[in-house]
């Protein structure tokens, strides 16, 4: 069985890394040594707009308007956006040293392993829907393949994932009418790039772009290099199909820490054909601002019911939507990374001295 867990921002934000947008453009506008003039400008231009410049990635394709008609302006735009990404990446690189990774491996690697557990993945659902997914889970044999797409440039994820792999049986068994199968962690990618390699920062697509038009007398290099799946595409690691890959071989996905928001639309609408086309497969998603279900659930069920046909939007075949299909998708409240909080980095990080960098 194929379990996907697809993470963004809100994996590094439950360990207390400051990676909003917000936090970095505090740290990125407040220095403008060496800048040059079109870089200053562009610092002020953020500061003008920081609540525009909360989503970095929808703000860059309406960002282009700017530079209608100006002389070389693809130039200058494209140098805004790599001086923005490579700030960005050191930025990252600093908040990802201050995790405290005191602790013995194995420890971690089990208390990790208990965090994807099925058990815990279906643990925030409904009673009517944990039967659900077992009951189709029950479907496929054999042990449970952990598979991970990682929105976010940190690694923090993967140094959890590769103790987990190092420390054998801290991922689980699974018994089925098969015998017992011990799970295991399958592939990680990370579908954007990481504060090392291939950074992928941008739109969904070109009518995310506002002003496309100062492209026009540029190489293809300089418009892809703004849109997601181009820039992917030209980076050459082959990491959009690797990632779709696994999204079609997945039996259930747990979507976490992300806003199902529109710069990345091609990865819903790609989860959406998965459910159309296999009829066994679940999708939860983690929200965190759901109303409370502990007494009466009209509201948390009417949230669940908005936030599943938001969702289903992403379908852009124009035939419909099985019924069923909404019933396969669930709306999880918890944090099933709750225990990982142990290793986040201090609330005062100024008071931090040494930090080791690897574990």
């Amino acid at each position: 069985m194929n379990v996907t867990i697809l993470v963004g921002n809100g994996f590094d934000l439950n360990l207390n890394l400051k990676t909003k947008y917000t936090d970095f453009i505090e740290n990125y506008c407040g220095d403008t040594g060496g800048d040059s003039k079109d870089i200053k400008s562009f610092k002020d231009d953020i500061i003008k707009d920081c609540e525009t410049w909360a989503n970095a990635e929808l703000a860059f394709g309406m960002y282009t308007i700017n530079f209608l008609g100006s002389e070389d302006g693809a130039e200058k735009f494209c140098n805004c956006h790599d001086d923005f990404c490579e700030n960005l990446a050191q930025y990252l690189q600093s908040q990802e040293k201050l995790l405290n990774w005191k602790f013995e491996p194995t420890s971690i690697a089990r208390t990790f392993g208990g965090c994807i557990s099925f058990a815990n993945l279906v643990s925030g659902l409904l009673e009517t829907e944990k039967n659900e997914i077992y009951e189709t889970a029950s479907h496929y044999g054999g042990a449970i393949t952990y598979n991970f797409i990682n929105f976010n440039y940190t690694k923090a994820l993967d140094k959890f994932v590769k103790m987990a792999s190092d420390a054998p049986g801290t991922l689980g068994e699974r018994t089925t009418t098969n015998g017992r199968f011990n799970n295991s962690a399958g592939e990680l990618y990370h579908v954007h790039g990481t504060t090392e390699n291939d950074m992928v920062l941008g739109v969904n697509d070109e009518s995310q772009i506002k002003e496309v038009g100062i492209f026009e007398n540029y190489g293809p290099e300089y418009k892809n290099a703004l849109i997601k799946q181009q820039t992917n595409e030209m980076n050459g690691a082959n990491m959009d199909a690797k990632c779709e890959k696994v999204i079609k071989e997945s039996h259930l996905i747990y979507i976490y820490g992300m806003s199902i928001g529109a710069t990345d639309a091609l990865w819903w609408k790609r989860i959406v054909d998965l459910l159309k086309i296999c009829e066994n497969a679940q999708v939860i998603i983690r929200v965190h601002d759901a109303p409370e279900k502990r007494l009466l659930k009209r509201r948390f069920l009417t949230y669940c019911d908005k936030k599943k046909k938001e969702f289903l939007s992403y379908d852009k075949s124009g035939k419909g939507v099985p019924a069923d299909v909404l019933n396969r998708i669930h709306i999880d409240s918890s944090n099933i990374f709750e225990k990982l909080k142990i290793y986040a980095a201090p609330e005062k990080q100024e008071a931090i001295s040494t930090v080791p960098e690897t574990v």
